[in-house]
């Protein structure tokens, strides 16, 4: 049994908006209207996390999850944030043009109307966090610390959108801004999408703008934001989508698909040409005409080699087969009800039949299989997790809001604020998800049916349910993501919930059997689990170009992600034996047990860090590169210190030894490294300079870290030095951190601190 998490103060904005959305790092954001609530995946522990209890006459027990314990919970965008982010920019602006349509006055209360997140990049497993405003304005922020609320503003996508059109200085006058009415139109933006494509291993993002001069602008995602493609669509644009890329005929292929303000689909189709850096456009295809219905729905699904395309509105479920833009099949189902589908995801068991499964805004669900090779669509019954799930929950709120019967001075009484006896709710279901980790989210509210209710802001209330996939299909189950490792245990820990080890609750008589019960239930679940470093071999993949050799021999190292989810699992259970040895000292085996899970993750750090020296090495062999920067010298010296233990050998010619100056705003220090200096223990943690000071090293470079400021990863165990000022012809040190900026230990993200 999974519990639902309950966020108060806070509503939720209608489910037009789509207001739950997962990133690829299994983060969830959920627009509040004026704010977003942020759930960021944390280290789950056991102690907090899983409970156990019996039931009926003892023999019997379930097990509870406690979604609360896996996220940090925090609230971004509130009032006096955003009166910080320079907001209604639109508004300073004057229109030389006298053909300006009539519009309602200015927007004194910035509301979020859409939000996406980016998908992950694999060099610092992070994304971007997009967010539109009712201003019409687009910002593009990013997490800046340790703080999971401390999101900083990465684009200010209008300020870029000002500087294309090249006004002149007289534009400028007073803080207001002179423009003809097209060019003010350029500047509102009415939705966004992200995409990605990733060739030879490199990532390229993009941003897809609809704007109110009824275009799509297609930007790659960096400062500046570079146009690759305008497309005019001639009606107002209410949102759009992107399929996932392809590639055909050596080039890449994705669809794009635009809904109008009047409820009609474009469809088009784009091509991206890595040679020439740009993407071109085919001729629009209707898909559907304008109509009345509303559409809330409109994404794609990839199934195989076979892209589908699903609309619903308030009539009709329509799934689309697109073969080619010229063959294009059509499929349509009647909804059963006329209520606003707030989400709907697909499910195959078979490579022949895909379960589309839609969520009403009323907290009905509808269940329609679709036949892949006939495209035919066949009703079903729903399934009955779906079901159960918001009866459970109605019920649940009746008996928590029900008087107690022939109970007149009762105290359940007293504070019920209803005068029936039995009050009754109303399901509101405002968005649906599955996840690419295998969990069907659901954020609802509950309200009280046949009844004048206001509820004060302060009073306001709203649940996240959690349904794991494996309920409703079992033979289903999530996907490996390329996330990070506090993702993959978050993933983790819904799936397998019931198979965790339950932390001892020591009431008993026999606790020393308890402990063992734990003890022998870690190692069972380990070895279920995860890698045994025991059998750790790493292959490495010769690549001339260095920083692809980095991301398909490191990043993409299955090997490596698998030690680095077994040091973040090691973490969990060494922070409960903690707790077990700090309440009972004389229980043998909990030291003994501590002592061996902290040297497997010495071992883990070891095995980590001499494949990447070993990476370097053997590059540096057998490239025989140009190393002219004394700090890439430097950082290869120790490379080659730390794997001293085995037979590498250079056999390319530069220098045997290096010296580094590094200076900082009060003092200044010398290190100096040569290939014949004796290997310490803790030549890896601290360096020594010229005047005989130690000095931490950074835990991928090994330079000294002398300034305070500097990187350290979500666990808080490894420093990473920030050089701001890096040398070009360091092309090592800046292809190394530009790479691998994470955390290579734990295969966490990595923050500033000061």
């Amino acid at each position: 049994m999974i519990k639902n998490i309950p966020i108060g103060r806070a509503n939720v904005a209608g489910g037009i908006t789509d207001p739950l959305q997962w990133s690829e790092n299994l983060q969830l954001a959920i627009n509040n209207g004026s704010q977003l609530t942020i759930l960021d995946p944390k280290l789950p522990l056991i102690h907090q996390s899983i409970t156990s209890s019996n039931y009926g006459d003892g023999s019997s027990s379930f097990t509870m999850l406690d979604p609360k314990k896996l996220f940090d919970i925090s609230s971004i965008l509130d009032s006096e944030s955003i009166d910080s982010l320079n907001l209604r920019n639109l508004d300073n602006i004057i229109i030389e043009s006298a053909n300006e349509n009539f519009s309602f006055g200015r927007i004194t209360e910035p509301l979020i109307t859409s939000h996406y997140w980016s998908p992950l990049s694999p060099t610092s497993k992070d994304c971007y966090l997009g967010v539109l405003f009712n201003t019409s304005e687009l910002l593009i922020l990013q997490r800046s610390n340790l703080r999971p609320s401390n999101y900083a503003v990465k684009i200010n996508v209008f300020q870029e959108l000002l500087s294309k059109l090249h006004l002149p200085e007289e534009s400028f006058s007073g803080g207001e801004i002179s423009m003809n009415y097209e060019q003010y139109l350029s500047l509102k933006v009415q939705s966004f999408r992200f995409n990605q494509i990733t060739s030879n291993n490199e990532a390229r993002l993009f941003l897809s703008l609809g704007l109110a001069n009824n275009s799509i602008s297609i930007c790659e995602l960096y400062t500046g934001l570079p146009v690759l493609l305008n497309i005019n669509i001639g009606e107002a644009i209410f949102k759009h989508s992107w399929s996932p890329w392809y590639i055909k005929a050596e080039k890449y292929h994705s669809y794009l698909v635009v809904t109008t303000s009047t409820n009609s689909v474009i469809l088009y189709e784009l091509t991206f040409d890595l040679n020439s850096n740009s993407i071109d456009s085919s001729e629009p295809v209707c898909l559907q005409k304008s109509s009345r219905f509303l559409i809330s729905q409109c994404d794609f699904h990839q199934v195989g080699n076979t892209m589908l395309l699903m609309i619903t509105n308030t009539q009709k479920l329509k799934v689309f087969t697109i073969d080619t833009m010229k063959n294009i099949r059509e499929a349509n189902h009647d909804l059963s009800t006329s209520s606003l589908v707030t989400g709907t995801f697909d499910v195959t068991e078979n490579e022949s039949i895909l379960d589309i499964n839609i969520a009403f805004e009323t907290g009905q669900f509808e269940l329609v299989q679709f036949e892949l090779k006939t495209g035919k669509l066949q009703p079903k019954v729903p399934h009955n997790s779906l079901t159960k799930f918001v009866s459970k929950n109605l019920h649940k709120y009746q008996l928590y809001n029900s008087k107690q019967h022939d109970v007149e001075e009762s105290e359940n009484n007293a504070t019920t604020p209803f005068l029936s006896n039995v009050v009754e709710g109303n399901f509101i279901n405002y968005c649906t998800r599955l996840n690419s980790n295998g969990l069907v989210s659901i954020i609802y509210r509950i309200y009280p049916k046949n009844v004048l209710n206001y509820t004060i802001l302060s009073k306001f209330e709203f649940n996240i349910g959690f349904i794991p996939i494996r309920e409703l299909y079992s033979q289903v189950e999530g996907n490996k993501l390329s996330c990070t490792s506090l993702s993959y245990l978050n993933q983790l820990w819904f799936n397998k919930y019931n198979e965790i080890p339950k932390f001892p609750k020591l009431i008993s008589d026999n606790k020393q059997d308890e402990i063992n019960t734990f003890n022998e239930s870690i190692q069972s679940f380990k070895a279920n689990n995860f890698i045994d470093i025991k059998d750790v071999m790493i292959d490495i993949s010769n690549i001339e170009d260095f920083r692809k050799y980095l991301m398909i021999n490191f990043i993409e190292n299955a090997t490596i992600k698998n030690l680095q989810y077994l040091f973040n699992f090691n973490t969990i259970v060494l922070k409960s034996l903690g707790i077990l040895t700090s309440r009972f000292p004389d229980l043998d085996n909990l030291s003994e047990v501590s002592r061996h899970i902290d040297h497997e993750q010495k071992q883990i750090e070891k095995i980590i860090i001499k494949h990447l020296c070993k990476l370097i090495i053997s590059f540096v062999n057998q490239n025989n590169p140009q190393i002219t920067s004394k700090l890439d010298q430097f950082i290869v010296i120790n490379y080659y210190l730390i794997m001293s233990e085995t037979d590498t050998k250079f056999e390319s010619k530069f220098p045997i030894d290096a010296e580094i100056k590094l200076s900082t705003r009060f003092f200044e220090e010398s290190f100096r490294v040569s290939i014949n200096d004796i290997i310490e223990d803790d030549t890896t943690d601290m360096v020594t300079s010229t005047t005989n000071h130690k000095w931490s090293r950074c835990k991928l470079t090994f330079l000294p870290i002398l300034e305070l400021k500097n990187k350290v990863d979500e666990l808080k165990m490894f420093n990473y030095i920030i050089y701001e000022h890096m040398p070009e012809e360091s092309w090592m040190a800046n292809t190394l951190m530009e790479t691998l900026d994470f955390c290579i230990y734990s295969g966490n993200k990595k923050y500033e601190i000061s």
